[in-house]
């Protein structure tokens, strides 16, 4: 997926040069409505409550089949029933995949992405493709691949990165909430890297009027050095429909898909804090503003702009390019 770059490392945060200090003064200004976006939505939950969870059900495509009852938190039905080919949830939210965090939501879908990471010391480019693909209505996968360029001191060195799989399991399953779990396993495909693993649990809970909350907590254990992290996120998701840029080939829509025109802001706020390792006890925080846009039924583009929050950091800033294909 669109991993977040949280890398343990890096080195603290030393005195920044002239060239930073603009960025530097745009993140101040970007962390108190971020926070604030936070704070509001937290708030908005309760009053939403009672408003029905999708406003427009109109606009959305029927999906490709019947839905079954809800699984509650039953863990024994349902693993072998076929998954639904819906970007909406049920209720008629759309289902939003953030820059950083797993979704705990089932789908297929290929994500191509272009990272550009100015840490302290040096500057990272990353190109990442990435397959979503569920099975059953609660059992999925992930697989992705990167290759990564790193430019330090006049020189430059490119690697593949690591190659991760993670299968995902959907535990809880109410009209406006999902749970599910994901054991991702790194491999590495460069030198200096390790095997790694990686359990994750991550919620998705509708707050009415596609706006959409989505948290992820879970551990990372070098399988060679014994290294433990503990990462966790939140963020949120606002969609709405915007002017429809390209005319559809066809003029409809799959069934299940996205219109052309929709669109969603994103913020998330994500970090790491190492239990056990040389830098145990470090903590480092990360915010992120994106914006996503359906170009086509099947295409979706988005970019996003991450920036660090507090004292110690791992980047200076990074800019995300990406393209979702829905299948």
């Amino acid at each position: 997926m669109e991993n977040q770059r949280m890398s343990a490392s890096n080195a603290l945060l030393r005195p920044q040069p002239a060239g930073t200090r603009t960025s530097r003064h745009l993140q101040r200004c970007l962390v108190p409505a971020l926070l604030g976006a936070l704070a509001v939505a937290g708030a908005a939950q309760s009053a939403l409550a009672h408003e029905p969870a999708s406003p427009r059900a109109s606009e959305v495509p029927a999906p490709t089949a019947e839905y079954l009852p809800y699984l509650g938190f039953s863990l024994t039905e349902g693993w072998l029933d076929p998954w639904v080919h819906s970007h909406y949830s049920r209720e008629g939210t759309p289902f939003v995949h953030l820059f950083n965090l797993e979704p705990a939501y089932l789908d297929r879908d290929f994500f191509f992405v272009y990272r550009y990471t100015r840490e302290p010391h040096a500057i990272e480019e990353e190109l990442e493709v990435e397959l979503e693909w569920a099975f059953t209505r609660r059992i999925g996968l992930m697989v992705e691949a990167e290759l990564e360029r790193e430019r330090e001191a006049g020189e430059t060195e490119t690697e593949l990165g690591d190659f991760k799989i993670a299968p995902r399991f959907l535990l809880v399953e109410a009209p406006r909430f999902l749970l599910s779990t994901n054991l991702k396993l790194a491999i590495p495909m460069g030198h200096g890297d390790e095997y790694a693993f990686g359990p994750s649990i991550t919620t998705w809970s509708d707050l009415g009027n596609w706006v959409t909350l989505q948290t992820e907590l879970g551990t990372r254990y070098g399988l060679s050095s014994g290294d433990v992290e503990l990462f966790y996120g939140a963020g949120l998701a606002y969609t709405f429909r915007a002017p429809q840029l390209f005319a559809m080939a066809d003029g409809e829509v799959t069934p299940g898909h996205y219109p052309s025109g929709l669109t969603t802001v994103m913020a998330e706020l994500i970090g790491s804090s190492e239990m056990r390792g040389e830098q145990a006890g470090r903590h480092v925080f990360e915010a992120l503003l994106g914006v996503g846009y359906s170009v086509t039924d099947a295409v979706e583009l988005r970019a996003a702009y991450q920036f660090p929050v507090g004292g110690r950091r791992d980047i200076d800033y990074s800019t995300i390019l990406s393209a979702i294909y829905h299948f």
